[in-house]
Parts: structure tokens; sequence; C-alpha cells
């Protein structure tokens, strides 16, 4: 049964984020994750992030994380991100990401 679960969790996260792109420079996203902002096993969060396409192949952005263990631990995180599309000049494919931000443990 805990294998069963595990399972469903790793499809909800990485199956139901959701992006937008407008105009081919500006892309919205949220999402589900699970994460390790708990003093034991993890944390479900939600996120929320906002990419900006500089020419030609970066990208910038900010993300917010809110994640929570179920038994009293919430967590925020902001942060900015930096994206750098490897092989491809049309913000598609393969890319690194950096973030940098701040945890702030409510």
């Amino acid at each position: 049964m805990k294998g069963f679960v595990l399972f469903v969790l790793i499809f909800i996260t990485f199956y139901f984020s959701i992006f937008a792109e407008s105009n081919n420079d500006i892309s919205i996203g949220l999402g589900a994750e699970f994460n390790m902002n708990s003093r034991e096993n993890f944390a479900g969060g939600a996120v929320l992030c906002f990419n900006y396409n500089l020419k030609p192949s970066f990208a910038v952005g900010i993300n917010a994380t809110a994640s929570s263990n179920f038994a009293g631990i919430y967590v925020i995180e902001p942060a900015a991100l930096f994206k750098w599309y490897i092989l491809s000049k049309d913000f598609s494919g393969l890319f690194i990401q950096a973030d940098a931000g701040v945890y702030n443990d409510e």
C-alpha cells in the first residue's frame, strides 16, 4: 500500500504542472511538488512561477513555493531563477536553471 501511495504522489507531482505562454516572451507556471522542508519525512508544496525570455537563449523569473509537512511546519520559499537553453534559440528543449532565494520557516 505504501508503494502505491508513493506512486500516486509522484504521478501527481510530475503530471499536474501547468504552464502558459504569451507571445513567446512570458510564461506563468503552477504546480505541485514534494520536498524535504520538514524535520522528518517530506512536505507537500505548491509552486507559482513567472518567467521572462531574454534574447537569444536566456530567461529570468521568480517563483514562490509554499510547503507544509501536514503536522504544523509551514515554509515559504521565494526565489529568483535564471535559465539557459543550451541547444536552442527558441526557448524550448534542454536547459540549465539556477535558483537563488530565501527560506522562511514559520
